[in-house]
């Protein structure tokens, strides 16, 4: 099996042509695979397929160290783009691609930087996900942490629980009060995404992700947070988003338009592994 190691602002991957190579994988050689000691090492494995739709280019799937297919909205965009381009899958500039039940359009320009349509995010918030405090108006003051401005639900992709601090370094805190003393109710696949607002065009955000604790970072993260903050009237349209490993540059026009994310990933190396030896 040929594949490559490449990284965005999220994860490692390995990144793993299906749709020039017969590959299957089972979950067990995908563990073994992920150690660090034993096999290649990877935090998540891509394995990009031929299309399943007639009005796609290619359909994708990503699974984690412990071989279980994460069916996250958007998961590995950056390197899935940026390896269909190299690997010369694709000659064209637009893409579109599905992953799990959704599809989703990109475009590479000649700095191999990716622009990418991640569609249009729903604001809201909801007695099943806040079981403390009165909600109103979408939005609401808490008490929790006094550096705390606002918070909100992003719906894009999966949910987002989206705090807006004066104060990046209040994560911990946070995370504590929200985690340990109960003050959200968590349902599947619900994120905790903290942003601090240095200016009207940068941001600085850090994520925590269900049933895994905070990541390095997230490219739908970010999406739905900026979203949050130019609904608010607090950033502007195009916004540059600082997360723990890189950068990602979020657009969005407001009401009833999708959110724009430009962002690139980094080609490590390739290699290749005799599959018969881990069966």
């Amino acid at each position: 099996m040929q594949f490559s190691k490449m990284y965005d602002i999220e994860n490692d991957f390995v990144v793993v042509d299906s749709v020039t190579q017969d590959i299957y994988l089972k979950s067990k050689i995908v563990r073994r695979l992920s150690n660090r000691n034993f096999g290649i090492g990877f935090n998540k494995l891509l394995l990009i397929e031929p299309p399943f739709y007639s009005n796609v280019d290619f359909h994708y799937r990503v699974f984690d160290k412990n071989g279980i297919e994460i069916r996250k909205y958007g998961n590995g965009i950056l390197c899935f783009s940026i390896f269909v381009f190299i690997k010369k899958l694709v000659y064209k500039k637009n893409i579109s691609v599905s992953i799990n039940k959704w599809k989703i359009k990109l475009n590479i320009n000649k700095k191999n930087l990716i622009c990418v349509n991640m569609g249009k995010p729903q604001f809201y918030l909801s007695k099943d996900f806040l079981c403390k405090n009165e909600i109103s108006h979408n939005i609401r003051r808490i008490s929790l942490v006094k550096k705390i401005v606002y918070t909100g639900i992003v719906f894009l992709g999966n949910f987002h629980y989206v705090v807006i601090v004066n104060d990046i370094n209040c994560f911990e805190c946070l995370m504590k009060h929200l985690i340990l003393k109960g003050d959200l109710v968590f349902l599947t696949n619900i994120d905790i995404n903290v942003m601090q607002i240095m200016d009207t065009k940068n941001v600085i955000l850090r994520v925590y992700e269900y049933n895994l604790g905070e990541i390095k970072g997230s490219e739908i993260g970010a999406c739905a947070s900026v979203s949050l903050g130019i609904q608010q009237g607090k950033l502007e349209k195009n916004v540059l988003v600082n997360l723990l490993h890189g950068t990602l540059k979020i657009n969005w026009g407001g009401y009833d338009s999708p959110v724009f994310m430009l962002g690139t990933a980094i080609h490590v190396y390739d290699g290749f592994i005799d599959l018969k030896k881990w069966v």
